[in-house]
């Protein structure tokens, strides 16, 4: 596990159901420019500040839909998949 998080190209997650980024990692922070740890504990709602088609997508997922988006960020455009953690009451605990 800890070799393809450290190599592969990719960003892993995990935001709590308060919309705390809880877990980051991967090579691909390298392409934001980001270092491992950096996005921690903070908001998912306040980084999309000012980006209202995104923000709606989120909302889909605190409501427990699972989410394919390709998110555009400067000029890159990467394909993202998000899937909410549901717990035994139903209710959703985590996105990843």
């Amino acid at each position: 596990y800890r070799a393809v998080v450290n190599n592969a190209p990719v960003i892993f997650f995990e935001i709590d159901h308060k919309g705390i980024i809880r877990l980051v990692e991967g090579k691909g922070l390298v392409s934001f420019h980001l270092k491992k740890g950096e996005l921690l504990g903070k908001s998912v709602h306040n980084l999309l500040e000012g980006k209202p088609e995104y923000q709606k997508e989120v909302q889909k997922l605190f409501h427990g839909e699972s989410l394919n988006l390709l998110l555009e960020l400067g000029k890159n455009t990467y394909n993202t998949f998000f899937s909410p953690v549901i717990s035994d009451s139903g209710a959703v605990e985590s996105i990843i």
